[in-house]
């Protein structure tokens, strides 16, 4: 789940859709409609009470990630990748969403 593969679909579902993107990854995607870049922002408590849903995209890595625990942990709705659930693969479907890698 790539932001480039799968936010286009989020738009025609709500054309108003945005989608803000925090931390160092802001310098490697392009501008494009409905895309807000935060950057490195101090207080991701504010971000996280802001949000109607997060999305963990990670699709290499080892371990749990500590994104898809951190959003959890706010109780915001999460929609992460196979990778991004991993070690917490039997609440899928209860606590948040997965997706196949691609």
């Amino acid at each position: 789940m790539k932001i480039t593969s799968s936010y286009p679909g989020a738009v025609k579902v709500g054309p108003d859709a945005r989608l803000l993107i925090a931390g160092s990854l802001c310098r490697a995607i392009a501008d494009g409609p409905g895309l807000e870049k935060l950057g490195i922002i101090p207080d991701m408590a504010s971000a996280y009470r802001n949000a109607w849903v997060a999305v963990n995209p990670v699709y290499i890595g080892s371990g749990q990630s500590v994104k898809t625990v951190e959003a959890l942990g706010y109780c915001v709705p999460l929609v992460t990748t196979t990778t991004g659930a991993r070690g917490l693969e039997r609440f899928s479907g209860c606590a948040f969403i997965e997706v196949a890698n691609r």
